[in-house]
């Protein structure tokens, strides 16, 4: 992925963040997708970022509805 913080905070920027945050590192050591550890100012981990590697998934809608699919499934299951 090799961006700068700030880079990656300027892609933070484009979310919608009531707080400051202050961080974002490189979180794990997957092979397929980037992930990434957002901190706020308190040092508190906020969230876990992922950009999805577009060579290996080439359809996101399709993996997108897929996740959706799976949640929905997984909820009607847990309510059993």
């Amino acid at each position: 992925m090799e961006k700068t913080n700030e880079q990656l905070m300027a892609i933070l920027k484009q979310f919608a963040i009531d707080e400051d945050m202050v961080s974002a590192v490189p979180f794990g050591n997957g092979h397929i997708n980037d992930t990434l550890k957002v901190t706020n100012s308190k040092g508190e981990i906020k969230y876990i970022l992922q950009r999805i590697n577009h060579h290996i998934f080439t359809n996101v809608d399709m993996l997108q509805n897929n996740i959706f699919t799976v949640n929905f499934v997984r909820q009607i299951f847990l309510r059993q």
